[in-house]
């Protein structure tokens, strides 16, 4: 390209990129006190697929964090920013699912393999909605999704369609696929996001606008290049009705992963490390991705080295700092405006909170929840078969007797799973 003196044209836009570096600069302090050097960031316009910014690592020239590792193309473990996906996989492949379809986040034992797996937190929340379990970043719910649809080939092959062609087919993941245990680019997340933030098709990244020789010929133009629908119009929406919702999220969260006047849906997570010396779980990879309607952010905090971090640097709280830095400076500067996505193929309708059928006449009105469906995939009624409500005493949760006192005396319901 120098000898020649060709002229190559990105589509980066100059004020944005000074932002992100910048954003990624101001927050290089707060990371050191985390045991983080580094972070990187990525921005891109998901209509017409265009790097509006794009920021490698803190500092390029610096070598004591490897600076020149451009770490928006390295391969790292993503954990449950791939949960998204995995949901998406499980809404195409079962029409009746819906944000209030229920899921047990219980103790979950593989029978055939005697291996007993837990949550990031060590607890069980119970049965619990979709929309819940995907904000609140539930693993076993996760891994329930993995196993459900097929396993490891069928979930693979999705993802490869995504454009995650790291993935491979020589290593056998298991359910950690379903958590984020390949290894992946944010590049390629940023694809793989493309077909959330897109209503109706996805484009693929090309940041190269032209190429002009040096009498300034037209040597390449960019166009546009639309990829197959891999991921629904109502399962897109029904996504974006999940992830862009902050009553969705755990309250503690709401602050980290929202922007006030905008909407976007976001997921973040942390890998782990377990350190060979004390055998404790410490962070690794932060990982922050964002989208809206025409936009993915995707960005990344932690060790070029793979040193492990601060025991409670997660990723809403380092990659997540300068994610919500970043928004903040678009919309200072008028560079990012609020929008919604439109919500296709998708209607309203009730269903049991309980077995995420269609309420019915026979459905007790105290589980019966407003939600999201397709227009293709409208739940079964509930017949009342599965469900009964009971009056229990609310302080040994058994049956009432006549030594209940009345003030102890609730209602509840029993689920009889085999009619689920």
């Amino acid at each position: 390209v120098a000898k020649a003196w060709w002229t190559i044209k990105t589509s980066l836009d100059w004020r944005t990129q000074q932002l992100a570096q910048q954003a990624v600069k101001d927050w290089a302090g707060y990371l050191k006190k985390k045991w983080a050097n580094n972070a990187a960031l990525l921005y891109v316009d998901s209509k017409n697929w265009d790097i509006l910014a794009y920021v490698g690592s803190e500092n390029y020239y610096n070598k004591k964090i490897d600076g020149q590792v451009d770490m928006i193309r390295a391969l790292r473990q993503c954990g449950s920013v791939m949960k998204p996906l995995i949901y998406a996989n499980a809404f195409i492949k079962n029409k009746w699912f819906t944000p209030d379809t229920p899921v047990y986040d219980v103790k979950f034992d593989i029978a055939d393999k005697g291996h007993t797996f837990n949550n990031f937190d060590g607890k069980f929340l119970g049965l619990m909605p979709i929309r819940k379990a995907l904000p609140y970043s539930r693993n076993i719910p996760a891994a329930k999704m993995y196993f459900l649809w097929g396993g490891e080939y069928p979930v693979k092959e999705f993802l490869r369609k995504l454009w995650l062609t790291s993935i491979s087919n020589k290593i056998y993941y298991w359910y950690p696929l379903a958590i984020g245990a390949a290894d992946v680019t944010m590049l390629s997340m940023a694809q793989a996001y493309s077909h959330l933030s897109n209503i109706d098709w996805a484009v693929k990244i090309d940041p190269i606008l032209e190429i002009r020789g040096p009498d300034g010929s037209l040597i390449y133009k960019k166009q546009t290049q639309k990829l197959p629908q891999i991921i629904p119009s109502g399962v897109v929406s029904m996504l974006w009705y999940i992830l862009s919702n902050p009553s969705n999220l755990p309250p503690s969260w709401v602050r980290a992963e929202t922007v006030p006047w905008l909407s976007l849906a976001s997921k973040s997570w942390t890998t782990n490390i377990v350190d060979p010396k004390t055998g404790k779980k410490y962070p690794r990879d932060g990982w922050f991705i964002s989208y809206s309607p025409s936009k993915v952010f995707v960005v990344w905090a932690w060790n070029t080295d793979w040193k492990h971090m601060w025991p409670d640097a997660y990723g809403g709280w380092t990659a997540g700092k300068i994610w919500k830095d970043f928004v903040e400076k678009l919309k200072q500067a008028g560079l990012i405006k609020n929008e919604t996505m439109p919500l296709k193929w998708t209607t309203s309708i009730y269903v049991n909170s309980l077995n995420g059928k269609q309420a019915s006449l026979k459905t007790p009105f105290q589980v019966s929840v407003k939600t999201l469906a397709r227009i293709d995939g409208i739940p079964p009624k509930d017949d009342g078969k599965t469900v009964k409500m009971i009056q229990i005493d609310k302080l040994c949760n058994g049956l009432v007797s006549k030594y209940t006192p009345p003030t102890d005396k609730i209602y509840a319901y029993v689920i009889h799973p085999h009619s689920l």
